[in-house]
């Protein structure tokens, strides 16, 4: 029994030091800032869809509220390409019957046009987005098509 039990022990620290994923690689812990129009995305949520179908349903969608500056942390994201999404938390109220104005973010929903290539080296993802205009439109134009550097 001592033997099987320290074997175990040495396995289990010789993958803590070495950094042993699991079948699908090494995860890392993602973080990073949304603004729109140069201001902090508050009361929303970020979602990383992994591109990559040959993970788990489990291990595509990793979610995160953003914080009042609008900077968020992801644990356990592995090494892919991710469509980047955001949704409002505001309106999500139940009690609330009023219909929710259009958000600005909507255009980040489903069919995102933001991608996060997420490496070992490459963990901070920012995502400055352009200001709204009339009908909830980013900007008038184009969104921004990845991560942009703040």
């Amino acid at each position: 029994m001592f033997r099987n039990l320290s074997g175990m022990l040495v396995f289990l620290f010789a993958c803590s030091v070495s950094g042993c994923g699991n079948e699908f690689g090494k995860s890392v812990a993602v973080t990073g800032k949304v603004t729109l129009g140069g201001k902090a995305v508050e009361r929303a949520r970020i979602i990383f869809n992994a591109n990559d179908k040959k993970l788990p349903a489990e291990l595509r969608n990793i979610t995160a509220e953003l914080k009042p500056d609008g900077t968020y942390s992801l644990e356990n994201v592995y090494l892919t390409e991710y469509t980047v999404m955001l949704e409002t938390t505001e309106g999500m109220d139940a009690t609330k019957s009023a219909e929710p104005a259009p958000s600005p973010l909507t255009p980040y929903g489903p069919g995102s046009p933001l991608r996060a290539k997420v490496t070992a080296e490459k963990t901070q993802f920012d995502f400055a987005l352009p200001a709204t205009s009339v009908g909830g439109a980013p900007g008038g134009g184009p969104a921004i098509p990845g991560s942009v550097p703040m």
